[in-house]
């Protein structure tokens, strides 16, 4: 059985979304789930279900993530504070939903941007940035069915697949024990490595090749120079998929 991805989901709470962008909240996460992804919801579902909403939780759930759906609904009706020729109103997403969507575009976590077609085109919503979908009024949430939706989360979707669960690096001495580790967690915890002899390139420098990986995967890993017996390997292994004796990037605590 695969690894399910786990995809951050930033949305507004129920209570403070209409019953049309609640159908199309619903019915978003339903994809979300039917693609084989599960969904990270403060107060809702996965790791932050029981948390209370922090910086520091939302980057740590962020940081257990291969992708991110952030659901910029409209939340707030504002106008500008300087008197203006011809008042307008525009329609403002939450505020968190711009910090969860740079906490993914920091991790360079794929990001599935959706909003209401009046939202204002700024902060996470801007186009500039990736793409954004905008939800057109009256579609509901029928709209999962059609092409201008399908074609975005399909793509979006294989990004997250493609997204590796382990970073492992190491140093010459260890390779049999980096072989050995890189065997068990894909083949028998079904993870997808980013192995750092076989996946680095020949251009950028070690260091800055180890700091994006270590931003784009939820577990590192590093091998040390002890050998340790095969069979007390994977008896290990059983219990811990990584180990941190030097240069490993965040460590999953649930």
């Amino acid at each position: 059985m695969s690894q399910a991805c786990r995809i951050y989901l930033s949305a507004p709470a129920d209570s403070n979304l209409d019953d049309a962008q609640l159908d199309v909240k619903r019915s978003i996460i339903e994809s979300i789930e039917q693609a084989g992804f599960e969904p990270q919801e403060f107060f809702r579902s996965g790791i932050p279900k029981t948390l209370a909403w922090s910086f520091e939780n939302a980057e740590m759930v962020m940081a257990r993530c291969q992708g991110a759906a952030i659901l910029a609904f409209a939340r707030w009706l504002a106008s500008p504070a300087k008197e203006e020729a011809i008042p307008q109103s525009i329609y403002l997403p939450s505020e968190y939903s711009h910090f969860e969507g740079a906490l993914a575009f920091t991790r360079r976590l794929p990001r599935l941007v959706i909003t209401d077609d009046r939202t204002r085109t700024a902060g996470i919503t801007l186009l500039s940035e990736g793409p954004v979908i905008f939800w057109p009024e009256g579609v509901g949430a029928a709209g999962i069915h059609e092409p201008w939706f399908r074609e975005q989360f399909d793509a979006w979707a294989a990004q997250v697949r493609s997204r590796p669960h382990v970073f492992l690096g190491y140093c010459s001495e260890a390779r049999s024990t980096a072989a050995d580790l890189t065997l068990f967690m894909e083949h028998e915890l079904d993870l997808r490595v980013k192995n750092y002899a076989m996946d680095f390139s020949p251009g950028p420098t070690i260091y800055q090749q180890i700091e994006a990986a270590a931003r784009s995967v939820p577990v590192g890993s590093s091998s040390s120079r002890r050998m340790i017996p095969s069979k007390e390997r994977k008896a290990r292994l059983r219990g811990t998929t990584s180990s941190s004796k030097r240069g490993s990037s965040s460590e999953p605590t649930e």
